[in-house]
């Protein structure tokens, strides 16, 4: 797309990880149509060149349209605790954190991505993986409720 460019690049296990920015991109799955302001994401992480997400902060106010999804449905029925067996940029958790959710325990496999975006990316995602409320886990998915004393969140 014109006015697209990739502004980072890192190697990982999993392939390689790139960060995308555009003005064309428009992310807002399952968006209500009663939503009314604008969907601004600029950046998006993408691994081998496959869609991870979208990078979203509150700084630019587009964080709001994550509570018209239906993505928020399951934070909101429950404030003890959640669980996102696929973190990627965060998107699941950022909704928990905006629905105050007690403890949010997100998975991402890639500790690369996590690492990015703990520490180079995290103002582009509010630092949300720092965040006291948020336990990040980087480990594959399928192997987390098989560890000792992983019978809840």
């Amino acid at each position: 797309m014109p006015d697209s460019k990739i502004i980072l690049r890192e190697s990982s296990p999993y392939g390689l990880i790139e960060i995308v920015t555009t003005p064309y991109l428009r992310y807002a799955p399952g968006l209500s149509i009663t939503f009314p302001g604008v969907v601004s994401v600029e950046n998006a992480a993408f691994n081998n060149g496959e869609w991870v997400g979208p990078l979203i902060s509150a700084k630019n106010d587009s964080l709001n349209y994550l509570l018209f999804t239906t993505e928020t449905l399951p934070s909101r029925l429950t404030k003890e605790g959640c669980f996102d067996s696929r973190a990627g940029t965060g998107r699941q958790v950022d909704i928990a954190l905006l629905n105050r959710v007690e403890r949010i325990v997100s998975v991402e496999q890639n500790k690369a991505l996590i690492n990015l975006l703990e520490g180079e990316l995290a103002y582009t995602v509010d630092s949300l993986f720092r965040n006291d409320r948020v336990r990040p886990q980087t480990f594959l998915r399928e192997h987390f409720f098989f560890q000792p004393g992983r019978n809840s969140i």
